[in-house]
């Protein structure tokens, strides 16, 4: 099962994007306290995390949204960790941040087979980068919205989690990404700072679509629809590359 939970935050002082990680730490704190020492050892070894977390601004609200890519994820994370504290602590900044309404959506395999088999007909995918997104290739940052490394990195996530399942291979990534445009876009290069360390990357809004092949326009659907729970590029743990995955219906696209 794939896991989301919306929190709203209730602060008297402005947070920012760049306070993700410390908001991670203060969840990693809690999962250690409430007897998860060894699972929480697992994630910090981990390159692909079971889980994301973010934070964003919406209607002049901020939210702290994570998702769990998988039962343990969520047991151990929010049902045993995090749901019953009704706040978070940053320790670094000695403030206690009380959580306000939450809300909570849950995905499975078969609601995400469900997807590819009913999106076929799609005028595209639209995508919303609500967090700086960022690529890491041969040592170095790519920060540029490449298609190919957004599909890659979707598939990657996606073999790394779901068990007895495998998307990626260089054959089906080249003829995905063949079949792909970007549609239309709007987007912009912006920081995010990680434990002092400034990264680049890049936020906004495309369209992607697959106007050839019904085939491959569902399976883009469907995998873009898991990137919403997984996040796009490098250091989804620490607030980056958070995704919100729209479907376009044909008729709608041309209204």
């Amino acid at each position: 099962m794939l896991y989301r939970t919306d929190i709203e935050l209730r602060t008297g002082f402005e947070l920012s994007l760049n306070m993700s990680s410390l908001f991670q730490g203060a969840m990693m704190e809690q999962v250690r306290e409430h007897g998860h020492e060894d699972y929480g050892e697992r994630l910090h070894q981990s390159e692909l995390h079971p889980y994301t977390q973010h934070l964003e601004c919406r209607d002049g609200v901020w939210h702290w949204v994570l998702t769990f890519l998988d039962d343990e994820a969520h047991e151990k994370i929010w049902r045993d960790s995090l749901a019953g504290l009704g706040a978070i602590e940053l320790r670094d900044k000695e403030q206690v941040i009380p959580f306000g309404e939450i809300r909570e959506e849950s995905m499975s395999l078969r609601d995400l087979n469900e997807v590819f088999n009913t999106s076929g007909d799609a005028w595209g995918i639209a995508l919303s980068f609500v967090t700086p997104t960022c690529f890491k290739s041969n040592g170095r940052y790519v920060y540029m919205p490449e298609l190919s490394f957004i599909l890659q990195s979707a598939m990657k996530k996606y073999d790394a989690v779901m068990e007895g399942e495998q998307l990626y291979d260089h054959d089906t990534l080249e003829d995905l990404c063949g079949a792909a445009a970007i549609q239309n876009f709007s987007l912009r290069s912006q920081f995010l700072s990680l434990e002092g360390v400034r990264i680049p990357g890049f936020a906004g809004r495309m369209t992607v679509r697959c106007p050839r092949s019904r085939t491959m326009t569902a399976f883009l659907a469907m995998l873009m629809t898991f990137a919403g729970f997984s996040g796009i590029g490098i250091k989804t743990g620490m607030g980056m590359g958070a995704v919100r995955t729209e479907i376009c219906p044909r008729k709608e696209a041309r209204s």
